[in-house]
């Protein structure tokens, strides 16, 4: 059974690798939504750093993140990509900012 599943999961790999993109565009999720997490959790919440990096590893791992306090903006970065969400004020909370 466990083959089965491995080979499933090879065939589904390169499956989506060979349809131009799909595997890059699923590991570029992790660090955005690490940044937007962090983001919402320190500027909106207003919890600790601490408490915030413990919050999200705990659903998505990065190689590293960096919180700007004086901009109010959260940069993370994992898997060749890295992302930056910034904080908008009460009414908005945190967003995404698109690739550059």
């Amino acid at each position: 059974m466990k083959n089965v599943r491995l080979i499933t999961f090879l065939v589904l790999f390169i499956f989506c690798f060979g349809m131009q993109g799909c595997v890059p565009k699923f590991f570029k999720i992790i660090p955005n939504n690490f940044a937007k997490e962090v983001c919402s959790c320190i500027f909106v919440e207003g919890q600790s750093k601490n408490y915030c990096q413990e919050y999200g590893r705990q659903m998505f791992d990065v190689s590293g993140y960096k919180v700007l306090v004086v901009e109010k903006e959260v940069l993370a970065w994992g898997f060749s990509y890295a992302a930056k969400a910034v904080y908008e004020g009460p009414r908005y909370g945190c967003r995404l900012l698109p690739d550059e």
